[in-house]
This record gives C-alpha cells, sequence and structure tokens, in this order.
C-alpha cells in the first residue's frame, strides 16, 4: 500500500484504527439488533401482530391508511404547487395526526389550482 500524503508515516495505523473501529460497529449493530429483534420493544410487536389475529389485521389496515393518506398528500401538494411534500409525507409517518393536522392548515393558505402543469 502506498503511503497517504495526509498521513504520513502513519498511514497503517490509521488504517488499523480504523478497521477496529468498524468491526466494533459492526459487532455492536449486529448484537443490537438480535436483542431488539430477540427480546426487546422490536420482538414484542412482531410477536403480539402475529398472536392475533384481529392485531394483525389492524397493523396492515393502519398500513393502508398511511399509504392512502401519504398518496393523497402527495397529490395535493401537486395540486397546490407546494415543493417539498415528501417533508410533509416524512412528518405524517413521525407524528401521525399531528403531521397530517399541520399539513392542513398550512395547504389551507395555498390556493387550488386547476392544471398543476399550468403555473
Amino acid at each position: 500500500m502506498d503511503r497517504n500524503p495526509m498521513f504520513g508515516e502513519r498511514d497503517g495505523v490509521i488504517w488499523r484504527i480504523l478497521f477496529v473501529v468498524l468491526a466494533v460497529f459492526l459487532v455492536f449493530s449486529v448484537y443490537s439488533s438480535w436483542q431488539q429483534f430477540g427480546g426487546g420493544l422490536l420482538g414484542h410487536m412482531w410477536n403480539a401482530m402475529f398472536a392475533d389475529p384481529l392485531v394483525h389485521f389492524a397493523i396492515w389496515d393502519l398500513a393502508a391508511l398511511m399509504a392512502l393518506v401519504s398518496f393523497w398528500v402527495y397529490r395535493d401538494c401537486q395540486r397546490r404547487q407546494i415543493g417539498v411534500w415528501y417533508l410533509w409525507v416524512l412528518a405524517f409517518y413521525a407524528f401521525g395526526t399531528l403531521g397530517v393536522l399541520a399539513y392542513l392548515m398550512y395547504a389551507a393558505r395555498k390556493p387550488v389550482l386547476t392544471d398543476p402543469t399550468s403555473a
């Protein structure tokens, strides 16, 4: 390996330190994922979803509703020429109903255009 002019003589040491840091990060990530899915919050949610068919149905129903509202926000942003529709969809996923209410209050100030390509 050629010496890097940025690090000089310590080039090999820097690469070894970087390798160790990345290896520790990888081991920690695998362990954390195993904990979350094995016995953590995600594992309990996953087990609860498949334990009762009504809960399973409710989660899929919620996912379908979120997809429909996301599509509606996207189309409404196009009609009102709001360019950052993805931020509103992200706010909806992050804050739920509060994100949709914030979008409705913001969009009420924008006029609805009849042809989204005309302006």
